[in-house]
This record gives C-alpha cells, structure tokens and sequence, in this order.
C-alpha cells in the first residue's frame, strides 16, 4: 500500500485539508446538512473536508465475505466521507449509509474514529415510529467505541435480533435496531476498505499537530525497512530480537513544515502484547529523540503505559544495553526506522 502525502494550506476564510484525488463532487450517502450533522457529532470541530471514492464490485465482495449480509446494488457507486477537524486537526470521520426500513428508506450518519470505532450516530432520515426507541442514550451508549467485532457481539448468531436487552421496546423497535447495528457493521467495512489509502495518513497527522505545531504537512516514508536500517538493528543487537512489533504493519510519516523542512517523525508501529495487537504512535523530533508515545487503541494498563513513557527521550546514541525495560528497546527501534529515512531532504 502506497500512501499519498497529506498538505495544509491557509486562506482567510478557514483551514482546510487537501489530499490527492479529494474531490467536491456530486455522490451518494452525502450528509443532507453537513455542518450541524458534524458539528452534533464532534462538538470540537470548527471545519470539515470530504473525500469522495467510489464502492465498486470488489467492496461489495469484501462486505460479503466479512459480514452475513450484503451491499445492495444501489449501494454501488460514489460515495462521500466527511473529515471533522480542529484547528487544522483531523478529529474523525463521517460516513453516512442508507437502508432499507419498513416505513422506507433509513438514513444514517455514523461518526467514526481513526481506529475504527463507532463515536456516535445521527439518523438524517427515518419515518418510522420506533424512532424514539433506538434514538436513545440507551442504544447510543450501546454502540458507542465499538468495533465491528464488538457490534457483531451485540446481535445474535444469525444477525437477526439483539443479543442484548432491548428492554420493553416492540419487535418493531428490535427490528430497526438490528437494522441499524448491520448499517454500522457495514459502514465500518466500506470505510475501512475504500478509504485505506487516506485514513493512515489522517490518523499519523491527528496524532503528529499536537506535538509539532509548526507542521504544514505529512509526507509518508514508503521504505521503511532498508538495507541500513536492518544493519543498525543488527548492530544493537534488534534484528532477531523479538520485541512483539509486527513489522509488516510499521508506517513511518516525515512532518514538515511550511518550507517544507522536516520538523520531526512519527511512527506508527502494531505492537502485540498477549495476544492483542496495539497500536503505539512515537513522535520523535528532527534529531531521532523521542518527544513522546501514546497507544492510539489504549493501554493495557498504567504499568505498560509508564514503562513506554520511560522512553521519551531516547536518541540515536541509546545502545541496546543502556535501554532498562523492554519498551526502551522498542522505542530503539523506532528511533532507528527514522535515522535511515533515505528519501529526506
């Protein structure tokens, strides 16, 4: 997978974000109001940009390979996803899907973080009069920071009712529940898989402006493993050792700046631990010194998230048995992946 570059530019009316191929175009599954629709569901955000791709053939074979159910036909075609920001920042992301209801077509905008996972919903559309009953803090506390795999479990084996209390609502109100849970199960894997190229490079820059203020710009790093940097590992004795990183799964951002100097690094880098695959961001400044490191899917618990932040500051001159805890040589790693970006400058 071959990231495209992601750049900033100013005008006197607002601060948008461009990206290759984004497009202002006429599509299907567009929000009907997009600047309340997303402002109710990022309350944070002061602007918003789209990006318009299009659900082909292939997409409707990934959603019916993942999931028991499939895209309609009329489903097929250009479709908008909708990026909410903050001064700048890209904050999550707006997909909007319609079903088939008993009372019609339904229609619902599904805000998505960049993880994937459900942040919230809002029906733009919907007659029938079960409405109330799943347009409620109950079902919206339900599928809230959900993934697919946690909105499957709320339905039963066949898909077809709710593995959960559905508390005194009719069979009705289950209906358009459940229909709603397969809507957001849906729009998790069309986005996911439409949208692969443009949601790793929103995520690096979310997770990259806090820390570098004076960023403009995003650029991928599409080597990230070369010849040296197997030789650096090797030298600090990394190459075999098995620190649980998914390697295949590294992707490494140059941020830049208006000038377009590189100002810093961040590293996005799947680690495993017991079983689970994490997510862990380092930013580390234009001197390969670590600034900072989160865990983009949360941590296991204070104890791992203390032994990561141990690492802030490490640079380029850490040796391998200067590092005292395990996540020290993790963030080695990281810090080696930056040192021998041979596409900067």
């Amino acid at each position: 997978m071959k990231l495209q570059p992601l750049l900033l530019f100013f005008s006197t009316i607002a601060v948008y974000v461009v990206i290759p191929a984004w497009a202002e175009a006429q599509a299907y599954c567009r929000l009907r109001d997009p600047i309340t629709q997303i402002r109710t569901l990022y309350p944070e955000s002061d602007a918003h940009r789209s990006i318009v791709r299009t659900v082909d053939m292939e997409t409707r074979e990934t959603v019916s390979e993942s999931l028991p159910f499939d895209l309609h036909f009329n489903e097929l075609g250009r479709h908008t996803l909708y990026v909410a920001q903050n001064e700048m920042r890209p904050l999550g992301v707006v997909h909007a899907r319609t079903e088939k209801g008993s009372w019609g077509l339904i229609e619902i905008a599904w805000a998505i973080d960049f993880n994937m996972r459900i942040v919230g919903f809002e029906f733009q559309r919907c007659r029938s009069p079960e409405k109330k009953a799943v347009d409620s803090d109950y079902f919206r506390e339900l599928v809230s920071n959900k993934t697919l795999d946690e909105l499957r479990g709320l339905l039963s084996e066949d898909h077809t009712r709710l593995a959960v209390p559905r508390l005194s609502w009719s069979d009705a109100a289950e209906k358009l529940a459940v229909s709603s849970i397969q809507s957001a199960m849906k729009t998790l894997v069309v986005t996911e898989n439409v949208w692969r190229d443009d949601l790793p490079v929103l995520s690096a820059f979310s997770n990259a402006l806090p820390t570098f203020s004076a960023a403009v710009g995003i650029v991928p790093v599409n080597d990230v493993y070369t010849d040296r940097t197997h030789e650096i590992l090797a030298e600090k004795d990394l190459a075999k050792t098995d620190l649980g990183i998914e390697r295949s799964g590294v992707v490494v951002f140059r941020v830049q700046d208006v000038e377009n100097a590189v100002i810093g690094y961040t590293v996005i880098m799947p680690w495993i631990y017991e079983g689970t695959t994490r997510q862990i961001v380092w930013n580390i400044d234009a001197d390969h010194r670590v600034v900072n490191v989160k865990s983009a899917t949360g941590w296991a618990s204070k104890e791992i998230q203390t032994a990561f932040e141990l690492a802030i500051g490490l640079s380029p001159e850490t040796k391998a048995e200067d590092c005292s805890t395990f996540t020290q040589l993790i963030a080695c790693e990281a810090i080696v992946v930056t040192s021998t970006d041979a596409g900067r400058g």
